[in-house]
């Protein structure tokens, strides 16, 4: 076994040597004796240690009955060490233990020097490779005059004297890469400016001579390291090339060189590491010339099109490179309509990327449960790029749930496959019911609980997901504190929280304002301790659940002892028969109805109907509350009966039209807040004059349900909160239509139907294989802010493990 301070190099020169092609090694083979090792790391390192390794795939010689294995011809394994430590040299019987293809120098008591001839051939001389080995067990190796620690190329500078260790030493100079300097400049003058020498270099592979004119920097390490990428040039000789380059391009410029010259101008367009292109001079006059001519106000990324579009015909379909306006733009196209995408690349109008590459592109980012820095990142690049200002980064969470088809299923991520499809939310969560239940076991996830930061510009992006089984409330708090705490990482700023009226989020709030009561209330706020200012977090439960559960509560009240609430108000009541014959006097009294958007869907409530945002808001908005005062002048003196649910619609249109207009609210004294004010205080003392009631004996059946009412509370109270901590230094804006869960109920629609193909309950796997296709697909500043959203969609940052502009497509 090796010692953990050899380095991989070290241990594969000390295990395998090159061999004729008919001889090779399986892969198996070599996990067993490296176990840390991948495919993809061992074929990249075998590739540079030994140059003539092809790899194949082919049955695995220990089962041939089993799968194809990755085959490496041209090396075998060297013997084994046992047997080759049973008769352990001398230092001074080294020169008689010399391969073939080595050759002994000198020796004195304490080294001894070999030679091996390289297979380059530098002004026709073949390069010697001189191995210097000391008897204290230390080695070194010179070439060209230079010498090198070994070290400095990955191989550990000791050696054993013994077979296993001079191998290492014989297969390191066999194998070493030599720097081959850089290619001969359009003016050898300037190679002599920086002091380079000109070199004929031969080099030999697979019995073929490739001959090529370089310059070589008098700096030149000589030995390039094998964990290098497959250039041939050392840092030194690269820095010289840089300014041979400069000193050329000086040159042209102080000559007035037009560009007839091919010897001093450049002739062919180049394209960057980020795919960008840069015209040569004769190709920037014509481009800016036609475009001038046919498009006065061309922009910037119009002329980037159409030279993407020059490029793309005059090179093969494999060839070709692509700037990052045109793929941020037609990921976007792609992701919000394949098809579209499909047919306008067939059209023959232009010439676009490929599906294949978009995915790709797509797929840099991989989706998986939790927070994921990668798309924090992600998150905080597209706030750069949308020029947010400091408010955008301002805003709040939006929590909600998705029911999920509850499935086990296979994933791979770098060749590593794990099951997806259990529950997964936090870990202490996970300890916490281990020692409640006292079992080890893990529960399919029957729900996707997504957080969603909105911003108060406007600026909206997904941050997290977990499979989860209907998230509970201890669950909710550590995700709660753990979402403010990363996002105020990457510069974000979390100033309210916004739920459904679910169970567990009414529990949630219990945790986060322990002292809370819908009769008495103090505060929907607590303090951000992940703020350096300690700006207070609201509470604001989600103004479309509150409508639905309002009209919920109306709907199930009625007159008779079989009603489920009999909801009174200043000893009147409000039934939901005098919404339904309001709606009945409307259709067959007036031959143009005065509500004209009323149906028999919003009196015929299936459990469909009730999910309803609209059917919910037309019943109790201030359209309804003119129909019901009409209503209430066309019975005359019975009409009086309809005045507590005329006061009860004047207060929730109220709360409707506010909670949906668009217009920012940018002062303390707007009369919108003192309106909203003025209803909290009716919902408040609706709630005490009952309870205050004496001759009331079951007080909640009089009374819409206290969850509603602490919904209510905490929508309008957690709402004022906010603003006035928003406008207490006079430069911000709230707009209150966007403070409600539209966004993550977007994303939610678009994994049912758009991504997914009409599946109301996918599976966590393409759950989260589709949120970057929502992502991409739909901007990310919403269309209800001020800023717009004609964007363009949401770009894909440049990852850290894949460099986004520099993929070569595909027809």
């Amino acid at each position: 076994m090796s010692t953990g301070s050899e380095t991989l190099t070290q241990r594969i020169l000390s295990r395998i040597r090159g061999s004729s092609t008919e001889e090779f090694i399986d892969f198996n083979e070599v996990k067993e004796e490296f176990p840390d090792i991948s495919s993809q790391k061992f074929g990249k390192l075998i590739s540079k240690i030994f140059p003539n390794v092809e790899s194949k795939r082919g049955r695995d010689r220990s089962n041939w009955a089993g799968k194809l294995v990755q085959r490496y011809y041209g090396i075998t394994w060297l013997e084994n060490k046992e047997n080759e430590n049973a008769n352990q040299p001398q230092f001074s019987s080294i020169k008689h233990l010399l391969p073939g293809d080595f050759i002994f120098l000198s020796q004195s008591e304490n080294s001894c020097a070999i030679g091996f001839l390289s297979g380059i051939k530098i002004n026709e001389n073949r390069v010697m490779t001189e191995l210097t080995l000391m008897k204290d067990g230390t080695w070194s190796i010179s070439a060209l005059g230079k010498t090198l620690n070994p070290k400095n190329v990955g191989v550990n500078p000791t050696y054993t004297i013994d077979m296993a260790g001079l191998n290492v030493v014989f297969e390191t100079a066999r194998n070493i890469r030599y720097c081959e300097g850089f290619s001969a400049s359009k003016n050898s003058e300037c190679a002599a400016k920086v002091e380079c020498y000109k070199e004929d270099i031969k080099r030999v592979i697979k019995d073929q001579e490739q001959v090529v004119c370089r310059y070589r920097s008098k700096s030149c390490t000589i030995f390039l390291p094998f964990s290098s990428t497959n250039t041939y040039t050392c840092i030194a000789c690269k820095e010289d090339e840089r300014k041979c380059n400069y000193i050329e391009e000086m040159q042209d410029s102080l000559s007035g060189n037009d560009g007839k010259d091919e010897k001093n101008s450049q002739t062919e367009d180049t394209v960057n590491d980020q795919g960008d292109v840069t015209l040569c001079e004769s190709d920037h006059k014509d481009l800016k010339s036609i475009l001038e001519n046919i498009f006065p106000d061309c922009s910037s990324k119009m002329s980037a099109f159409w030279l993407s579009q020059k490029q793309a015909l005059e090179r093969k379909p494999h060839g070709r490179r692509w700037n990052s306006d045109v793929i941020r733009v037609c990921l976007t196209l792609w992701c919000r309509s394949p098809r579209g995408y499909r047919d306008l690349r067939s059209s023959g109008l232009m010439i676009l990327p490929s599906e294949k590459i978009l995915q790709i592109y797509k797929n840099s980012v991989h989706q998986e449960a939790g927070f994921q820095k990668e798309m924090l990142k992600w998150m905080a690049e597209e706030a750069k790029v949308k020029n947010l200002s400091p408010e955008g980064y301002v805003g709040g969470l939006i929590i909600d749930e998705m029911s999920l088809q509850p499935d086990l299923q296979f994933s791979s991520k770098d060749g590593v496959i794990e099951l997806i499809g259990f529950t997964e939310v936090v870990p202490e969560s996970i300890v916490m019911n281990e020692i409640k239940t006292k079992k080890k076991e893990r529960n399919l996830a029957t729900h996707a609980l997504q957080l969603v930061f909105l911003g108060l510009s406007g600026f909206r992006f997904p941050v997290a997901h977990f499979p989860t089984c209907t998230a509970s409330a201890n669950e909710l708090y550590l995700l709660v504190w753990k979402s403010v705490h990363m996002l105020s990482l990457y510069g974000f700023q979390v100033e309210y929280i916004s739920t459904d009226g679910a169970q567990c989020n009414r529990d949630l709030m219990k945790l986060l304002l322990p002292n809370f009561k819908s009769s008495e209330p103090v505060t929907c706020s607590f303090t951000n301790f992940f703020c350096n200012s300690k700006e207070k977090i609201h509470f604001i439960m989600d103004c479309s659940h509150v409508f639905k559960k309002i009209r919920n509560n109306v709907y199930k009240s009625g007159s008779s002892e079989n009603s489920k609430r009999t909801l009174t108000l200043n000893s009147g009541h409000i039934l939901w028969d005098h919404f339904k014959n309001a709606y009945v006097w409307d259709i067959t009294s007036n031959p143009f109805p005065i509500y004209h958007k009323l149906s028999q869907d919003h009196f015929s409530l299936t459990s469909e109907n009730k999910m309803r945002n609209y059917l919910a808001e037309d019943v109790l908005n201030s359209e309804m509350l003119n129909l019901m005062k009409q209503y209430k002048v066309s019975l005359g003196t019975v009409g009086k009966k309809l005045d507590s649910t005329i006061d009860f619609l004047e207060n929730t249109s109220v709360m409707i039209n506010i909670f949906r207009d668009s217009r920012p609210i940018i002062d303390h004294s707007d009369d919108r807040l003192r309106a909203l004010r003025d209803v909290l205080t009716f919902f408040i003392k609706w709630e005490n004059s009952v309870k205050k009631d004496t001759s009331i004996q079951n007080k909640e059946k009089f009374l819409i349900s206290h969850q509603t009412r602490e919904d209510i509370v905490s929508c309008i109270l957690g709402f004022v909160e906010l603003c006035d901590q928003r406008l207490k230094n006079g430069s911000s804006s709230i707009i209150p239509s966007r403070l409600n869960s539209d966004v993550v109920e977007n994303l939610f629609c678009q994994q049912r139907t758009l991504h997914n193909g009409a599946n109301s309950n996918p599976t966590y796997l393409g759950y989260c294989r589709t949120i970057n296709s929502v992502v991409l697909g739909q901007s990310s500043i919403s269309r209800k802010s001020n800023t717009g959203g004609n964007d363009g969609g949401t770009t894909l940052f440049q990852s850290e493990k894949v460099n986004l502009f520099t993929i070569s497509s595909k027809m």
